[in-house]
């Protein structure tokens, strides 16, 4: 397809790889639907963004007059807008929805890449616009960073409809609803958010390719579902509950169960605390035994999805059988 079918309410991740086409499908859908249009190259926004900001920084220190303060240059930005009164209201709803008080008097140039993406969005945002179409959202960004700007998206989406444009199924934030993978710049069919991530990791399994991921996953989703699964009913004691997380550290680290250090003992503790279908998937795989069987049933026993399944996903990823017709199977029906 030529254009992007989003409708008003989506949160769309327009998905593929460099060069692949989505940044001008995404251009032509701004364009014909009055969508507003942001794009990031590096840590400092937009070509245009970085060399403003590279100027300022040189008057600073050359001391050729006092570079504009956040509020100040919102202030300008919302002047010269079509409707400045109705901007100037805009600025303050959005200086509340950001947390920005504390940045309004700081110079623009001091700003970190977290603070200066707040104040890229709030300029982005002074239309008022229905849509908004963020290209390359998480560029140049660390990881705790792009948390934060997950959650300013997140908070948007909640009154306006966010295409985002992405280049790895790894950045599609939680409140996504759909996906729509491009190639050679073509579109291809919108999927649900779910979908389209069971879709990517199944494929990741297939060919063996490496997963991206991100300490968030582990402590926000992996963990929690593995001692799920490990500990359902609170019946390892303490030094247990190291060795069970000491076990999921080690899967992490793309390691095997078969390999943790203490991995005898780990099918010890699943064989008294576990519930049967995992703690037979565990102990087939440190006893080196064909775990196909053990895992489709585990994956029979569970309801799987979302966070869930990524978790899934991860564990058979980092311990072997992915080739395996009847595990990916039991993936599909899951």
């Amino acid at each position: 397809m030529d254009s992007l079918d989003i409708r008003r309410g989506e949160q769309v991740a327009l998905v593929g790889d460099n060069a692949s086409g989505k940044s001008r499908l995404a251009s032509v859908f701004a364009g014909r639907n009055a969508a507003k249009y942001i794009t990031f190259r590096d840590s400092y926004g937009s070509y245009g963004d970085r060399n403003f900001f590279m100027q300022q920084r040189w008057n600073l220190f050359t001391l050729e007059g006092d570079p504009p303060s956040v509020g100040e240059a919102l202030q300008q930005d919302a002047a010269e807008s079509k409707d400045p009164e109705a901007a100037l209201r805009r600025v303050q709803e959005l200086i509340a929805l950001f947390s920005m008080e504390p940045l309004l008097d700081k110079p623009l140039v001091t700003l970190s890449s977290g603070e200066l993406r707040k104040y890229q969005l709030t300029r982005a945002l002074l239309g008022g616009p229905e849509i908004l179409v963020v290209d390359n959202p998480y560029i140049g960004l660390d990881p705790r960073t792009r948390g934060l700007l997950t959650e300013l998206l997140a908070a948007l989406s909640a009154s306006m409809t966010l295409v985002l444009v992405l280049s790895r199924p790894a950045e599609i934030p939680p409140f996504v609803t759909h996906v729509i993978p491009v190639e050679d710049g073509k579109a291809g069919e919108k999927e649900a958010r779910e979908a389209a991530w069971l879709k990517d990791w199944s494929e990741n399994i297939r060919t063996n390719r490496s997963i991206e991921t991100c300490a968030s996953f582990r402590e926000t989703h992996l963990r929690p579902f593995a001692l799920a699964e490990m500990d359902p009913d609170g019946k390892a004691t303490e030094d247990e509950r190291r060795i069970l997380n000491a076990s999921i550290d080690h899967v992490w680290g793309i390691g095997e169960f078969r390999t943790f250090k203490d991995a005898k003992k780990l099918v010890e503790i699943l064989d008294r605390t576990a519930k049967k279908p995992f703690a037979a998937f565990v102990a087939a795989l440190v006893q080196k035994k064909n775990a196909a069987g053990p895992t489709v049933e585990w994956l029979k026993s569970g309801n799987f999805s979302g966070e869930g399944m990524r978790s899934v996903f991860w564990m058979l990823r980092n311990n072997g059988g992915f080739n395996n017709a009847k595990v990916l199977a039991g993936i599909e029906k899951a």
